[in-house]
């Protein structure tokens, strides 16, 4: 299967390879396996390559969660209520 917008000839999807840099990391690996090459990265190099985006996807789930958590709070803002309640424990986070 070809990829006219990557200009790849060999070409498999598993969501956008334009957005995310693990598919990038997959194609590149698969490309040189079909080609005979030795992959672009080897073993030790490729799991630093998947632990540092897996690192950084982690980071941007916990951001999109805070600035949820951030809309709702300025949201609420504007409707103050008042609730009677019992604290039953405190955190220290």
């Amino acid at each position: 299967c070809d990829h006219y917008g990557l200009a790849l000839r060999h070409y498999t999807h598993f969501t956008s390879p334009i957005r995310r840099y693990a598919d990038i990391v997959v194609h590149r690996q698969l490309l040189a396996a079909l080609e005979g090459r030795p992959p672009p990265l080897q073993h030790g190099a490729l799991q630093g390559v998947a632990e540092g985006i897996n690192r950084r996807h982690r980071a941007a789930k916990r951001a999109q969660q805070e600035v949820s958590r951030l809309y709702l709070l300025h949201w609420f803002k504007d409707f103050p209520q008042e609730e009677e309640a019992v604290v039953l424990r405190v955190f220290e986070d």
